[in-house]
């Protein structure tokens, strides 16, 4: 597999952590129901990286993230593109004059804690919501965690040992500011591991595994239950219009739509999707397709949706009956709006719901 896109995800900071953890849970799935025989192979990244023009610490980070979540899964091995900068551009470990970047340094590290073949043990939320993942590393138990997104204070009930797995920087202390840089903690006391799950999904904003429906509402702190945005918080950001809260159909990735893989991934279940929509201001025609993974690759549902008027909020309505989410390309479906002259409209709300027969 060479899972680019939803790495981008991750080191966009856009939350998908179970996405990215998803990745062979839903190969199996797939094996089982097509080549049952082969349903445990193993399954290899034979090509995976980041792009250093994201920024050289965000690829070190995305590095640190992507080996983490690889062991955590059962990937048996990741191999990470590219060692040194080519004609792909620079995703290189080392730049086109075979200088380090900061994410050599960190795969280093990492080798350096975790040994060279480190046991998964399970995650743990810190303060319920910064994912963690517990190992038993080189010379004994490890954690391995970051911020979803922003900066945020953690106290641990004693002083650790701290490790920045991008600079190197060590400390030792019971209260970190724990950002989107992973931290190594070293011998975790044995209340905190004692926590560490490893019979059930890393949960992303809640446990949607028996939702009947999930749903997007947009506002001040955007209302995420089960449902995200491609774009994350970028996307977040509130357009404030006709006396409520939205965000506009244009803005980047803010159409790109990721169901939590716990509510529904694989599974061909038939559901139905709405969004609430208005055209904006000027009233000029907008509108848009709703376009789906399905078994066959992406599909359009129905026919082009133009919205109204700007006169009301709009209901659009689809009923799908073959999904097969799997974020092939990081997105489950998009409104598509086919370019820049028809995307002129806000988005209220969003919802996904299982449908009955």
């Amino acid at each position: 597999l060479h899972p680019y896109e939803i790495l981008d995800g991750i080191a966009e900071n856009t939350g998908s952590e179970s996405v990215y953890l998803n990745i062979v849970p839903t190969v199996r799935k797939m094996l089982a129901a097509c080549n049952p025989a082969k349903k445990d192979v193993p399954v290899v990244f034979t090509e995976l990286g980041c792009d250093s023009r994201k920024g050289e610490d965000t690829q070190a980070h995305a590095l640190i993230k992507a080996y983490t979540m690889g062991i955590a899964q059962g990937v048996a091995c990741i191999q990470w593109f590219e060692g040194r900068d080519g004609d792909s551009g620079p995703l290189g470990l080392l730049d086109g004059r075979g200088n380090p970047r900061p994410a050599y340094h960190a795969l280093g590290r990492m080798i350096e804690h975790l040994g060279q073949r480190p046991v998964y043990r399970g995650w743990v939320m810190l303060d319920g919501r910064h994912p963690a993942f517990l190992f038993d590393g080189a010379k004994g138990p490890l954690l391995i965690a970051w911020a979803r997104n922003g900066k945020h204070d953690v106290r641990f009930e004693t002083a650790l040992r701290l490790l920045d797995l991008t600079d190197g920087t060590e400390q030792t202390t019971d209260t970190t500011s724990l950002g989107v840089a992973p931290l190594l903690v070293f011998d975790p006391p044995g209340k905190l591991a004692g926590r560490a799950v490893n019979d059930r999904p890393l949960p992303w904003g809640g446990d949607f595994s028996k939702a009947e429906s999930v749903s997007l509402t947009v506002g001040d702190g955007q209302a995420e239950r089960g449902l995200h945005t491609r774009s994350g918080a970028a996307a977040a950001k509130a357009v404030v219009a006709y006396g409520g809260s939205a965000h506009a159909g244009d803005i980047p990735g803010g159409n790109l739509f990721v169901v939590d893989p716990a509510f529904l991934s694989y599974d061909r279940v038939p559901i139905e999707i709405t969004a609430e929509v208005r055209r904006k201001e000027d009233n000029k025609n907008a509108g848009f397709k709703l376009v789906y993974e399905s078994p066959e690759g992406f599909k359009t549902a129905g026919h082009w949706y133009t919205i109204p008027d700007n006169e009301r909020w709009h209901t659009a309505a689809w009923r799908i009956e073959d999904p097969c989410f799997v974020n092939y390309w990081g997105y489950n479906f998009a409104l598509v709006s086919d370019g820049d002259e028809f995307n002129q409209y806000y988005l209220r709300r969003v919802t996904v719901r299982k449908a009955g027969d």
